[in-house]
């Protein structure tokens, strides 16, 4: 695949930081960006999961995209044969190829055609929506927390609306607590032009228990998300992600930063060392978004309360791999009143536009 009549699309510059490109990947589900200099000379590559392993090793999404691209990358030339670059594709098992002039300057890319964004119009998504909503207060009485309205409409809306977005249109709804008013809000999912089914829960059964309702095994991987969940992560992508590592399941994480309100008093024995005044520190924790493959179901055990952690070590317990993505968008857990409050304000990537 050729991209010459619109190389300038997908390139960028690597002073520029790493959130300034990140629509990109969002608006054309593109497999990697160029980088070049402000002369137009190349750089190296960026893929999605470039800026992933970056994040993971304590790069910001400020930072420049030059300190996450690619700079060995494997290039070609325009005097080479197609057949030639593809040769050493193959060969060194390379997804795709830079294509130079002979002053370095871009003139086109190759790529491989399996490593194009995976269509997920197969790929169904499992949204948890039975929960008692109890750390919610009173807000939840009479309503269950994902239907409580987040910037002019029910989150769960806006949950469906981002998957939708990513080309996601089969839909299970885990629910429990104040079903009804679920189903009669969203009821079978035509007037969003997708298809709803219910999991409707007897008793609680948790993030992952839910998952033994499914009437019959999927065939293709399934997304499983937390229904107090915001994020305009890019499911492409991460699906992408899951199916090229071959991934039993793949846990979204993302980045808790917590700032000590006190000085921190650093000795040794009785001695004083310095003060750190206020420091930050910050840990990856599970995001409530999972992909999954079909045959993780046979670990749900029937009618029997299980969460998605503990389904998910099992599955590790039994030498499946496992694996971990970083989620460098907006993702927010409205699971307290005061997350409820702040989540007003939330903007989702593709909201502004509709």
């Amino acid at each position: 695949m050729s991209f010459e009549n619109e190389i300038q699309r997908i390139t960028v510059i690597g002073d520029n930081s790493i959130i300034s490109c990140m629509h990109l990947f969002n608006e054309y589900f593109l497999p990697t960006l160029l980088v070049t200099d402000k002369n137009g000379v190349f750089l190296g590559t960026l893929t999605d999961g470039d800026i992933r392993r970056a994040f993971l090793q304590g790069i910001r999404i400020s930072d420049p995209i030059y300190q996450a691209m690619q700079k060995n990358a494997v290039v070609g030339y325009t005097n080479e044969s197609p057949r030639s670059r593809f040769a050493r594709m193959k060969s060194g098992k390379i997804r795709h190829l830079p294509i130079l002039d002979s002053t370095g300057h871009l003139a086109g890319l190759e790529i491989e055609q399996a490593f194009l964004p995976v269509q997920t119009a197969s790929t169904s998504a499992v949204i948890m929506c039975g929960g008692l909503g109890t750390r919610m207060g009173c807000l939840t009485k009479n309503c269950p927390k994902p239907m409580l309205p987040v910037g002019g409409k029910p989150m769960l809306e806006r949950i469906l609306e981002n998957l939708m977005r990513n080309g996601i249109s089969k839909f299970y709804f885990a629910v429990n607590y104040l079903h009804e008013i679920i189903e009669k809000h969203f009821g079978d999912g035509s007037q969003w032009g997708v298809e709803i089914q219910y999991l409707r829960e007897q008793q609680r059964l948790g993030t992952g228990g839910a998952l033994s309702l499914i009437p019959e095994q999927p065939k293709s991987p399934i997304i499983v998300m937390n229904g107090d969940v915001l994020t305009d992560v890019n499911f492409r992508h991460m699906l992408s992600f899951h199916n090229y590592n071959r991934a039993f399941a793949t846990m979204g994480i993302a980045e808790f930063t917590f700032q000590n309100p006190y000085g921190v008093v650093n000795y040794s024995e009785n001695k004083l060392m310095g003060f750190e005044e206020k420091p930050v520190n910050s840990w990856f924790i599970n995001s409530g978004c999972y992909i999954i493959e079909p045959d993780l179901l046979q670990f749900v055990p029937k009618d029997t309360f299980i969460d998605m952690p503990t389904l998910i070590q099992q599955a590790q317990h039994k030498n499946k791999d496992i694996l971990v993505y970083p989620i460098c968008e907006t993702w927010m857990d409205v699971g307290r009143q005061g997350d409820y409050a702040e989540a007003q304000s939330v903007q989702l990537y593709g909201e502004d536009n509709e």
